[in-house]
């Protein structure tokens, strides 16, 4: 294969480097369209399936809170929050945010104002809710009194007729027939006789239709009336004014009231009654509530039987109870339930004027806004408030016009009231993209410049050449133009590619790039110092260096792709982008740099003339660190091994960070907000996590002692400073088991309108960015396991958990889980790679071992430095790019090392010579593009952005650590023990 390549580029190397030149110019127009795509939102390459992300939502349905993807934060100072002119600013700032046609992705605006008429607004729709219960309550109730009102006129009219009508009967009979049967003047029992029989007969007739035992009480009742009647007389003779009705009436009511006869009301109650006690009480309340003269007076009927209604009412309910019976009772016995239903209107109107004069509304502001909530948008001074604004998927080029139409109708309000003071800055996610985007285009220009700068003066350096180094340079900008014009045809086909893909391209492509170009150069150089005709120089220059590239450029490349399988869009589209910018190097260095050669000669190295170094001595100090490294080979690789291994332990002793503000520089405008409103509010109490239960087969208001169970075992966790929850909304526990209406109130906010969903919020005390926080949160998701198990209504719930520190808990998971697969898979296809090019199944593992020595050299440096000197942590990404990708980079050098070893024993020299020759001979090219690719890598160093600073350092760190220890010493010593086994179990060229 490499022959043939050799043939192709000598061949037709003038159509290889136009090609290349054409590919070049198609690309540039894309390549200046990239900057205008890339995203700077991290959170645009996170995985849509997370946990906090279906919590997001689920919120927003359930509870009605803002889910927009960006958010700004305005944070504004003043002499006094709660002043109704800076109310009036404040009222007048969201309305105009709110009406600003320039703001088409503008989801809603959150201030204090705004929270205490949802608290209103909640009061209102409590109290709703409270009227539509109690109404539903008091119809049922007026309907049942209604009908018990007209029952118990029924009876009291039945009482009355009984104890009065009876005898009322009785004297009006007895005073007909006396003055009509003028004889019975003169015998009074015969005209009571005559009296008792007709009022007998009329009694009956008019009963005839009634139960026997009604027939049989009244007509008891007037036998005993009757008997009465007769024992009131003391003589037969009826003197005139007897037979007047007043005095008749008044002589039947001291009968009927004769407590000593067994001829009275009273006796004959008591007899007839004496097995129901209830019957008794209310014939004896009739009796005494009446009299035969009264009996049948309406308005006495109405108050007797409202009375009895009210005796048993609660105290502070009987006047209403009063005023309810009476106007029920004035319906009549033919109410309509429209008349029902108006009274029960009226009377529920009532309750709830006594509910509202009890717990009266949200009166003034900021009355009736929970404390804790308060606090959370107002400083303890009450002189800092948050304005929050929720946008939905901002996109990049809308960014800046979105934050400037933000900018300009904030200092459009506060010219419009001069009579507040205020100050307002501005931080949120797009602010920061803001920010992030700024910064790294800076960061991209002086990297690049400085790149360009850097390898270029040691490439003159190294070649003493002006040509040698303008080549490889031509080479890889050549990668990095069709390198983004590739890149901007991903964006055209809808993948997002995020900003650090453009940052790394330089360093990589510079660095690679150059070091495979450079590879080609020197070896063309060395076979012409030989004396080599030019093109036969180009031949074995292209056969021999080519092998060395591929096989370095896949293993860097399998590095890359590691990354792919992420479930982190983050580390997928980083993965995605260098492999494309190390496969262009390949292709470049094995296409265009041989036809350069073919094509200039020995020209490339001008003003250097060549023929006259032909035969020049070789590098000495490298032969003689090969010869050390060999000589003492087994303290070689003891002391460095024990030294770089000892060096990871300050990482294993060292939590990295998740948190990416802390990471962002200090100067950033955003960042500087950011801190004023984290240090002023507290960032844990802004940032809670949060839990969401859902249940569609129960009622939340029936499930208190759960979310108490849940409430109470979460505030034991150590790490917990508070929770909010339906049982405790302020952070306190209520007595949930005797709700007051007040409690109803707060309470709402934690359950949705459906009862089917209850939220807590848990407060913790760490940055819910930090490794706390994180702990804290693995230990509460324990818990609710463990809940689950013991509750029945939690065991059939869905459980979410929302927030930062949810996000970041996910986040380490499937970092976890990435870097397991990552790690395996870099493995396994380098040596899968190095065993087919190198024939050998020790040499790769071995590689393996020393590209490792030197990740944990760099990991322990950079900890010492960042961590310890600088007070600055170690960034969660920054561990798992530098493993993935060295182990493909880091092996460029050692595999040049071993390709030359390799070759020099297929040309007959021992095992220790041909090490010695290696490292001799590849000596000055391995140090030039170890040092191009490290401080083309170091070149990120001068970013602010600490997580870009960091793998700047630890790039530069490892690489160095590979070409001046690794390379130059480990290495030779340990090939140098393994002999034969270097090669096993393929065979070496010669025998020892």
């Amino acid at each position: 294969m490499f022959k043939a390549l050799s043939k192709i580029t000598i061949r037709g190397s003038k159509l290889i480097v136009l090609a290349w030149l054409l590919i070049v110019v198609l690309s540039f127009n894309s390549m200046q369209k990239l900057n205008s795509k890339l995203s700077y939102d991290w959170a645009k390459f996170m995985p849509t399936n997370l946990e906090s992300n279906t919590a997001s939502q689920l919120l927003a349905e359930k509870f009605g809170a803002h889910s927009g993807s960006d958010v700004v934060v305005l944070i504004i100072e003043t002499s006094e929050v709660t002043s109704q002119k800076f109310l009036n600013f404040l009222i007048d700032l969201k309305s105009r945010i709110e009406s600003s046609p320039n703001l088409p992705e503008l989801e809603g605006v959150t201030t204090i104002y705004d929270v205490w008429i949802d608290a209103n607004k909640t009061y209102w729709e409590i109290m709703g809710l409270q009227r539509r219960y109690i109404y539903e309550i008091m119809l049922d109730n007026v309907t049942t009194l209604y009908y018990a009102l007209m029952a118990l006129k029924n009876a009291t009219m039945g009482a009355t007729y009984l104890i009065y009508g009876v005898p009322k009967l009785y004297v009006y009979v007895w005073i007909n027939t006396t003055a009509t049967h003028p004889q019975y003047m003169f015998n009074v029992y015969e005209s009571n006789n005559k009296s008792y029989d007709i009022s007998r007969d009329i009694i009956i007739n008019e009963l005839s239709d009634e139960p026997e035992d009604v027939k049989n009480i009244t007509l008891n009742w007037l036998y005993t009336f009757y008997l009465g009647w007769n024992e009131s007389f003391p003589g037969k003779v009826i003197l005139p004014t007897e037979l007047l009705p007043e005095n008749a009436f008044k002589r039947a009511q001291n009968v009927i009231d004769n407590r000593y006869s067994e001829h009275s009301a009273p006796y004959f109650i008591n007899e007839t009654f004496k097995d129901n006690e209830t019957m008794r009480q209310f014939m004896i309340d009739v009796w005494i509530s009446f009299n035969i003269t009264n009996f049948d007076d309406d308005a006495l009927l109405r108050e007797f039987v409202v009375n009895k209604t009210v005796e048993y009412a609660p105290p502070e309910w009987k006047s209403l109870i009063r005023e309810m019976a009476e106007d029920l009772y004035d319906l009549g016995e033919n109410a309509t339930q429209e008349d029902l239903e108006r009274v029960a209107e009226y009377y529920t109107d009532k309750v709830m004027e006594a509910i509202i004069a009890m717990y009266p509304p949200p009166q003034t502001f900021p009355e009736g806004i929970p404390p804790d909530v308060y606090r959370m948008y107002v400083s303890s001074d009450n002189k800092t408030t948050l304005v929050v604004i929720t946008l939905e998927d901002v996109s990049t080029n809308r960014v800046s016009p979105v934050i400037n139409e933000i900018n300009r109708i904030v200092e459009e309000t506060i010219l419009l009231h001069p009579e507040v003071y205020v100050t307002v800055s501005m931080t949120g996610s797009i602010l920061f993209s803001k920010d992030v985007r700024e910064q790294s285009r800076e960061d991209i220009h002086r990297i690049d410049t400085i790149t360009v700068i850097m390898v270029l003066g040691i490439l003159l350096i190294s070649f003493a050449s002006v040509v040698a180094p303008i080549v490889p340079l031509i080479a890889v900008i050549m990668v990095i133009i069709v390198a983004q014009g590739v890149l901007y045809f991903l964006t055209t086909i809808g993948i997002e590619i995020l900003y650090l893909v453009r940052i790394l391209m330089t360093p990589v492509a510079m660095g690679a790039g150059v070091d495979y170009c450079i590879l080609f150069i020197s070896r063309f150089f060395e076979e012409r110092r030989k004396g080599i005709p030019h093109i036969e120089a180009v031949r074995i220059t292209t056969e021999s260096a080519g092998k060395a590239v591929i096989s370095s450029g896949l293993t860097a490349s399998l590095g890359f792709a590691a990354l792919i399988p992420s479930q982190l869009g983050v580390i997928r589209i980083v993965g995605i982008g260098e492999v494309i910018v190390l496969l262009l190097c390949i292709l470049v260095a094995i296409t265009f740099i041989p036809s350069m050669l073919a094509i200039a000669g020995d020209k490339i190295f001008w003003p250097r003339d060549i023929s006259k170094e032909i035969g020049a001595p070789s590098h000495l100090t490298f032969r003689k660190c090969g010869f050390t490294a060999i000589k003492h080979k087994g303290k070689v690789i003891i002391i460095i091994t024990v030294v770089l291994t000892a060096l990871m332990l300050p990482f294993l002793t060292t939590k990295v960070s998740f948190d990416d503000i802390e990471l962002m520089p200090d100067h950033l405008e955003s960042k500087k907000a950011f801190n004023i409103m984290a240090e002023t509010f507290g960032r844990q109490r802004i940032d809670k996590t949060y839990i969401l239960i859902i249940n569609n087969n129960t009622n939340m208001y029936d499930n208190l002692e759960t979310i108490y169970l849940i409430t109470a075992n979460i505030e034991k966790i150590d790490g917990v400073s508070k929770v909010y929850s339906a049982v405790a909304p302020l952070g306190e526990v209520i007595d949930y088991e005797n709700l007051t209406l007040a409690d109803y109130i707060m309470i709402a906010p934690f359950i949705s309108s459906d009862n089917t969903t209850t939220l807590i919020y848990v407060e913790m005390k760490f940055n819910p960015a930090s490794n706390e926080a994180i702990a804290t949160l693995d230990k509460i998701r324990g818990l609710i396991e463990d809940l689950k198990k013991v509750d029945p209504m939690l065991s059939k719930s869905q459980i979410y958990f929302g927030g930062t520190t949810q996000f970041i808990y996910e986040l380490k998971q499937i970092m976890d889980r990435d870097f397991k697969i990552m790690a395996l898979t870099v493995i396994l296809g380098i040596m899968i790679v190095l065993s087919l090019h190198l024939k050998s199944l020790f040499t790769p593992p071995r590689l393996i071992f020393t590209i490792l020595l030197s990740i944990f050299g760099t990991l322990g440096m950079i900890t010492i430095i960042f961590y310890y000197l600088m007070g600055k942590p170690i960034y969660w990404l920054t561990p798992y790019v530098l493993f993935v990708v060295l182990m493909g980079l880091g092996m460029d050098y050692d595999i040049f090392l071993i390709s030359r070893t390799k070759e020099e024993i297929d040309k007959g020299l021992s095992d220790e010579a041909a090490i010695i020759e290696s490292v001799e001979m590849t000596g000055p090219i391995i140090t030039t593009c170890g040092i191009i690719l490290a401080f083309s890598f170091g070149s990120l160093m001068i970013s602010p952005l600490l997580f870009i600073m960091e793998i700047g350092l630890a790039f530069l760190i490892s690489i160095l650590l590979d070409i001046f220890v690794i390379r130059l010493f480990l290495v030779p010593a340990i090939m140098a023990t393994a002999k034969r086994w270097n090669w096993w179990p393929g065979k070496r060229g010669v025998s020892e």
